[in-house]
């Protein structure tokens, strides 16, 4: 029932940005049908068939895998989390296989967790808005793993607080050690 639902609405969808439905002749038509191509949607009920159109002239957009993809967001920023916090790769993926019941090659893991990069540059190079009487540095250390070796970084955090007596953090970065130049460095960035 789901899947007809779906294959209806992506239906009128393309009605729509046609602006005529299926053999009607309209002076507002901007487009005609070229078929269908059958997809696979995969969801946390099981694999739903989709039967896309396609429009001749232009790509016909569908807000059904807009939709899907922001619900099943969530289920991606968990993911990156727990790379974040360490978990090895492989028990991401397990952790992925149990929830979404389909397997997952590593580089579907690992492409998962670059999501995070577009947000994290965005969080960096934000400009700053207030001002910070206050703005404490310091650093923490962890392991990582860099040319095949297991190294100890420094991840340098500056927190900032503001004449309302908020804290916020105003950035971070990794530097291999917590020497006084990084830290001059990191506060000129």
């Amino acid at each position: 029932m789901f899947q007809q639902t779906l294959n209806a609405f992506i239906l009128a969808e393309s009605d729509e940005q046609l602006g005529a439905s299926r053999y009607e002749r309209s002076d507002c038509r901007t487009d005609s049908r070229n078929g269908f191509r059958d997809r696979i949607l995969k969801t946390r009920i099981g694999e739903i068939e989709l039967h896309v159109p396609r429009h001749r002239n232009q790509p016909f957009c569908t807000m059904v895998f807009d939709n899907y993809s922001r619900s099943e967001q969530s289920l991606i920023l968990a993911i990156a989390e727990m790379v974040v916090n360490g978990v090895a790769t492989r028990k991401v993926t397990r952790v992925m296989e149990t929830l979404c019941d389909t397997s997952f090659s590593k580089s579907t893991v690992s492409d998962a967790c670059k999501t995070l990069d577009k947000s994290v540059n965005a969080f960096k190079n934000r400009k700053l808005e207030n001002s910070y009487p206050l703005v404490l540095l310091d650093a923490t250390y962890f392991k990582a793993r860099e040319n095949h070796r297991i190294i100890s970084k420094a991840m340098m955090v500056a927190v900032g607080t503001r004449y309302d007596g908020h804290r916020e953090i105003l950035g971070f970065d990794i530097y291999k050690t917590n020497l006084k130049k990084h830290g001059v460095n990191f506060l000129n960035h």
